[in-house]
């Protein structure tokens, strides 16, 4: 089958001739329209993205300063059991000072 050849300057050469109301009243509202949305879009965005970083920043910090305090009081839980069992540990070594020297003294007196 044979297609008829056009030349493609024959194509391409037709434009309008006469005003087109309702195509440029259609791209004038589209306009009109166009340039809110796009700024609304971008304050959206714009908002969206600080809101995001403004919590993601927030709650970093206060995961880090509930971690600290965390810390802090197990620190500080540790150090008061230890400080309870040292003095059990001083009790503990005076009484065993205490009957050790208690021995020595009444040794020579066993002995006699």
């Amino acid at each position: 089958m044979h297609m008829p050849y056009f030349p493609s300057s024959l194509r391409s050469s037709f434009t309008w001739k006469t005003p087109q109301p309702a195509v440029d009243m259609w791209s004038k509202i589209g306009a009109a329209y166009s340039r809110p949305m796009q700024k609304a879009a971008q304050e959206w965005w714009t908002s969206s993205a600080m809101i995001i970083q403004d919590h993601a920043a927030r709650a970093w910090l206060e995961s880090s300063q509930a971690c600290m305090n965390a810390l802090a009081k197990n620190a500080a839980a540790i150090q008061q059991r230890t400080m309870m069992q040292l003095m059990g540990a001083n009790q503990a070594a005076a009484i065993i000072a205490t009957e050790e020297m208690t021995e020595a003294a009444l040794a020579p007196l066993s002995q006699s």
